[in-house]
C-alpha cells in the first residue's frame, strides 16, 4: 500500500500542479504534521484536502494562491461537491477543508512560502460558520464590491474575474444536469437521442469524437423532447431541481431556457470586437463578439448554436460551416418548406414553432445539403394541392374513446413520444369525420392506428401480425382496418399532417 509521499509524487507525476501548490511545500506541510504525531492514515486526509484545493486551483487557473478571495473559496468548494470524487455536500466535510486550508496557509506563512490569505476565514465563517452550507452568491459579491471600503474608494471587481465567476457557476450547474440525467430512468430517451441525432446512417465519427459528444449533448439538454411528457431536458430540470441550486444558478438556468436554436451569418465588423449577425431565417440582426476568423473567411461562414434572447451568445456549442452565399440561399429556402409542411399538422404552426420542435431536423438538413451534394431535401415529402387531400366531412361525430385510450396507454410500449401519440391521436380523431360506420373491435383498430402511423414515418420494424397479437386482435381485421385508414385519409409515405420526429429526419436522406 503506498504511503502519502508516494501519492503525493504520483500525483506530482500525472498533473501540472507545480506551478500551482509546489510539491515542496505539500510534501514540507506533511512532514511537519507528521511530526506533531499524525499517522499515515491521518496525513492522507489531510493530503486528500489539500488534493482538493489544488484540483480546484488547475480548474480555475488561479496560481496566486494566497490571493484568493471570498468568493474563490466559495466557487471552489461549490465545484468540489459537484465532483465524483470531491467533498461530500455536507458542511461537517466542508468545515474539514477549511480547516485544512487553514493550517496549511499559516505554516507556509511561517516559512515565508505565502502570505495566509485574509479572505479565508471570513469564506470559512460565511459558508460553513451556521447550521448549514451558505455559498457566496454572485449578486451578493457585486453588491459588496460596490460599497465603499474607506469613504473614499471603492473594491473593484474586474469583467474577467465576474466572467470567471459566472463561468464557473455555468459549469457547476452543468455538471448537476449531466448527473441528473445519468439516472437510469432516462435511459430510453438517450439512446432516442442519440439515434436521432447520428441520423439513419447510425454512425458516429471516430475523428473528431469530442466535437460529436459536444454537439449531441448541446442538443440534448437544450432541443430534445423527452418520451414521457414532451419537455426538453432542461425544463425538466427545472421542473424537479428547481429548490435544489442556489439563487445564482436559478438565473443562469433561466437564461439558458431563455435561449434559441438559431442558424445565422456574419453581416460585417462593427469596430473590431463586435459583429453584425444576421439571422438566417427571419432576417433579424443582433451583435456578438467578433470569432476567430480572419474578415475574409468570415462572411463565409454559417453558424447554429444557442442565443439567448438579449443577444448574447451560448458559450456551450456552435457549429459553423463554410458556404457560397447561394448555398446559403438555398438552404434557407429548403428550411422555410419544411417550416411549411410542419404548419400543416396544426393551426399554429409557425417558422417559430419549427425552429422549437424540430432543430434537429434543420441541423440534419444543413448536413445533407452541405456535405452530401443534395440540391433539395424536402422531395420526399409528400405535399399535395389541396384538392387532393380528402373534401368536406361526413359526419360530426367524437373519435371513438377507447381506441383514443389505448393510443395513449400503449403508446410508450412501443417507444412512441408524447408528440408522437397527439400524432396518432389526430391521425384517428381525422379518420373519424370521414368514416361513418359503427367502430366495433377498437382493439384492431388502435392497432392499425399504429401500424399506418409508423408506415407514414417509416419506422419499418412494426409488424402488422406482431401488433394484432399484441392488442389480441384479429389479423385480418387489423390488415383491413389499415387499408380504410389510408383510403379514406389518402395517406402516403411520409405525409406531412402525421410525421413525427423520426419520420422527418428519414425523409431528408431518401
Amino acid at each position: 500500500m503506498e504511503n502519502v509521499y508516494s501519492l503525493v509524487e504520483r500525483f506530482y507525476d500525472e498533473e501540472e500542479a507545480e506551478i500551482f501548490l509546489p510539491q515542496e511545500w505539500v510534501e514540507g506541510f506533511l512532514r511537519h504534521r507528521a511530526w506533531q504525531g499524525d499517522n499515515d492514515a491521518a496525513l492522507q486526509q489531510t493530503w486528500k484536502q489539500l488534493q482538493w484545493l489544488i484540483l480546484y486551483l488547475l480548474h480555475a487557473d488561479l496560481t496566486e494562491v494566497d490571493e484568493m478571495t471570498s468568493q474563490d473559496f466559495s466557487m471552489a468548494v461549490r465545484w468540489l461537491t459537484n465532483q465524483a470524487k470531491g467533498i461530500k455536500s455536507d458542511i461537517k466535510a466542508v468545515r474539514k477543508f477549511f480547516s485544512v486550508l487553514k493550517d496549511f496557509f499559516r505554516y507556509a506563512e511561517l516559512r515565508e512560502w505565502l502570505v495566509y490569505p485574509e479572505a479565508l476565514e471570513e469564506a470559512a465563517e460565511k459558508i460553513a460558520g451556521g447550521n448549514k452550507l451558505r455559498f457566496l452568491q454572485i449578486s451578493d459579491i457585486l453588491e459588496e464590491l460596490t460599497f465603499p471600503t474607506n469613504g473614499l474608494e471603492e473594491r473593484l471587481l474586474s469583467a474577467d474575474d465576474v466572467g470567471r465567476l459566472v463561468g464557473e457557476a455555468l459549469e457547476v450547474l452543468m455538471l448537476k444536469i449531466g448527473g441528473f440525467f445519468q439516472k437510469e430512468s432516462f435511459a430510453d430517451d438517450f439512446d432516442r437521442a442519440l439515434y436521432l441525432y447520428t441520423g439513419p446512417f447510425d454512425t458516429m465519427p471516430e475523428e473528431q469524437e469530442e466535437e460529436f459528444w459536444l454537439g449531441f449533448w448541446d442538443y440534448f439538454i437544450f432541443d430534445y423532447h423527452l418520451l414521457s411528457d414532451d419537455m426538453t431536458p432542461l425544463q425538466r430540470f427545472q421542473k424537479e431541481y428547481r429548490e435544489r441550486i442556489s439563487e445564482d444558478e436559478a438565473h443562469i438556468l433561466q437564461d439558458l431556457l431563455s435561449s434559441k436554436f438559431t442558424v445565422f451569418y456574419v453581416d460585417r465588423s462593427l469596430d473590431g470586437e463586435m459583429v453584425q449577425c444576421v439571422n438566417l431565417f427571419t432576417e433579424e440582426k443582433f451583435e456578438l463578439p467578433m470569432p476567430e476568423f480572419p474578415l475574409h473567411q468570415l462572411k463565409r461562414q454559417l453558424f447554429f448554436g444557442h442565443v439567448f434572447a438579449r443577444g448574447m451568445l451560448m458559450i456551450n456549442y456552435v457549429t459553423n460551416l463554410e458556404v457560397s452565399e447561394s448555398l446559403r440561399r438555398r438552404i434557407k429556402e429548403e428550411v422555410i418548406k419544411l417550416a411549411d409542411i410542419f404548419s400543416k399538422q396544426q393551426a399554429g404552426n409557425d417558422l417559430a414553432a419549427f425552429l422549437r420542435r424540430h432543430s434537429l431536423v434543420i441541423r440534419h438538413a444543413i448536413t445533407a445539403l452541405t456535405g452530401m451534394a443534395r440540391v433539395t431535401v424536402s422531395c420526399a415529402i409528400h405535399t399535395r394541392p389541396a384538392d387532393e387531400l380528402p373534401t368536406a366531412a361526413k359526419c360530426e361525430r367524437e373519435p371513438e374513446p377507447v381506441v383514443v385510450s389505448l393510443l395513449d396507454e400503449r403508446g410508450p410500449e412501443y417507444g412512441f413520444s408524447r408528440h408522437d401519440i397527439m400524432l396518432l391521436q389526430n391521425l384517428w380523431r381525422d379518420f373519424n369525420h370521414y368514416y361513418d360506420r359503427e367502430i366495433k373491435e377498437p382493439e384492431a383498430w388502435a392497432a392499425a392506428v399504429i401500424c399506418t402511423y409508423a408506415q407514414i414515418n417509416g419506422l419499418s420494424h412494426f409488424v402488422v401480425s406482431e401488433l394484432a397479437d399484441d392488442f389480441a386482435a384479429n389479423v385480418a381485421r387489423v390488415y383491413r382496418n389499415r387499408m380504410r385508414l389510408a383510403q379514406r385519409l389518402k395517406l402516403k409515405a411520409f405525409d406531412p399532417r402525421y410525421l413525427g420526429e423520426e419520420g422527418f429526419i428519414l425523409s431528408l436522406f431518401l
